[in-house]
């Protein structure tokens, strides 16, 4: 189910949610509630590979390096705003909406292929795909069933 739920919100992109990219898809709120129950489910405990530790190291190194620049940048030029944006509130947008998004991804994704076996992935992979073509047809042969989502788009 987990799977299927990461599989969804990573299809279904550019959907009228807010006005800010990564807002506009599903994956910005299905991943942190998946977390959080995989959380309440594991009674708190995080299984953390090689690899997730190296992703959590990159994220925090980033995080560090890019407040290091943002000090050398703001007091070489004496101003934290770029195009009327405080580049401190956007790091934090940043960070919060890529990399951590990423990373908690990236963790759910590995509780799922430890607990699903490869027939079960490929099933579902291809659900998805007959499904994106079912979706492609009916747009190709008929594009105003589906443009309901295009009309309640945000965009000014």
């Amino acid at each position: 189910m987990m799977f299927l739920l990461l599989t969804i919100g990573t299809v279904f992109t550019d959907l009228p949610i807010l006005d800010k990219t990564v807002t506009r898809s599903l994956m910005f709120i299905i991943a942190p509630v998946l977390f959080i129950v995989s959380l309440l489910l594991r009674n708190f405990r995080v299984y953390l590979t090689k690899n997730l530790k190296i992703f959590i190291l990159y994220a925090i190194y980033t995080l560090t390096s890019s407040l290091v620049i943002l000090m050398l940048f703001v007091f070489l030029t004496g101003e934290p705003y770029v195009y009327q944006k405080n580049l401190l509130v956007k790091l934090f947008e940043s960070f919060f909406s890529l990399i951590l998004l990423h990373l908690i991804v990236y963790y759910l994704l590995i509780i799922v292929f430890k607990h699903l076996n490869i027939d079960r992935i490929k099933v579902l992979v291809l659900a998805t795909f007959l499904f994106l073509t079912v979706v492609g047809f009916v747009e190709y042969f008929n594009p105003n069933i589906i443009s309901i989502f295009q009309l309640l788009s945000f965009k000014r």
